[in-house]
């Protein structure tokens, strides 16, 4: 069974990159309480705006629904 970790990779890696973005690292840390912290590092070539991060941030909280 995959961890969290890796079905995020996978889902951002096929659903969310465009060729001018490339994923930088992924990290998940769980907590007792049951919630979870995710970490997501995203860069380009020729940087990334704001608005490409409010956008991939939109999807990811839309996925994990």
């Amino acid at each position: 069974m995959a961890s969290i970790q890796e079905e995020l990779v996978k889902f951002i890696e096929s659903d969310l990159l465009t060729e001018e973005l490339f994923l930088v690292e992924v990290n998940v840390n769980e907590f007792k309480t049951g919630r979870s912290k995710v970490l997501v590092l995203l860069d380009g070539d020729k940087g990334i705006t704001a608005d490409i991060c409010a956008d991939i941030s939109r999807k990811l909280t839309s996925a994990e629904n």
